[in-house]
């Protein structure tokens, strides 16, 4: 009885909230959409809604750029485990790819050059031993002159260049006429050339001399003056070999003239003027080709017995 009461009483109801014409009915989302157009402030107020601010953004790591290994250096040894505790120096040094390393010994460059200032120290070493060895302990230094002094004498007293012919006659290469056939067959050489004049002046202590291969010394020999008796049988020429020669006789003469005169070659020696050989008497034997020349010459007017 109760059910069939509050039915009928809503049936009533709908029916007359049906009925009026004031209400109209609206769709949902006309109605949604109302509610999201009013006022921020009564949601706001109604609702109280905050909302969290963003997560911010990672930031993107940059990636390091690869850079250039250096040749790691070498290690160094421990120098209790060395004999005797010996310590390394480090040698930096520039490698091929010319970047600085360190290393435990010294560059081979190094190496080579104090070897090379060794030996040359050895070697001037030993130069200087030999000097002295050679030269005697109480030998007297040999003056000094000024270049003016030097001038002075050069011009003034010093011999002039002679003839190739008569410096290898003085010299003892053989008689006059004989060096001069060796000049004209171009055995001859002055300074490394072939000399074929025999007039040519050259001065023996500089100009270099060389005859058949042989190099004439530049110290001539000095002038020489003997006096011989000559005795019977002997001839005044060098020439024939089956005769005896005056020349012979100085033979002792010859014998200790290094001993003498050290580092001096022999004179050449040959006789002023001829004797027959019967004939016996005072003839000068000499190595002075000028002195010679003058004694022997009529303008000399000296009387011959």
């Amino acid at each position: 009885m109760a059910t069939a009461a509050s039915l009928s009483s809503l049936h009533h109801l709908s029916s007359s909230f049906l009925s009026k014409t004031s209400l109209t009915v609206r769709p949902l989302r006309t109605i949604i959409c109302s509610l999201s157009s009013s006022p921020s402030s009564s949601s706001s107020s109604q609702f109280n809604i905050s909302f969290a601010p963003p997560k911010p953004k990672p930031k993107p790591t940059p990636t390091p750029t690869p850079t250039p290994k250096s040749p790691e250096p070498e290690p160094f040894p421990d120098p209790d485990a060395l004999p005797g505790g010996q310590l390394f120096i480090p040698w930096i040094v520039r490698g091929e790819d010319g970047n600085l390393k360190l290393q435990t010994h010294p560059p081979a460059l190094l190496l080579h050059a104090m070897a090379n200032a060794e030996t040359e120290t050895k070697k001037a070493n030993n130069k200087n031993k030999n000097k002295k060895a050679k030269s005697p302990e109480n030998a007297s230094m040999e003056p000094k002159y000024s270049k003016a002094a030097r001038r002075f004498f050069n011009q003034n007293f010093k011999e002039p260049a002679q003839r190739l012919g008569k410096v290898l006659a003085a010299a003892g290469v053989a008689s006059r006429r004989n060096s001069e056939e060796l000049i004209f067959e171009g055995k001859v050489t002055v300074n490394g050339s072939v000399c074929n004049a025999p007039q040519t002046r050259v001065d023996p202590a500089r100009d270099i001399i060389y005859v058949n291969g042989n190099r004439l010394p530049k110290r001539q020999p000095p002038k020489v003056y003997l006096a011989l008796n000559k005795p019977k049988g002997y001839i005044c020429s060098s020439g024939d070999k089956e005769s005896k020669s005056v020349l012979s006789l100085f033979d002792d003469f010859w014998t200790n003239w290094g001993k003498r005169n050290p580092g001096l070659p022999k004179p050449r020696l040959f006789t002023v003027g001829r004797l027959d050989v019967a004939t016996t008497g005072l003839i000068i034997v000499t190595n002075d080709g000028d002195f010679a020349q003058r004694l022997s010459h009529p303008s000399s007017n000296l009387t011959k017995e």
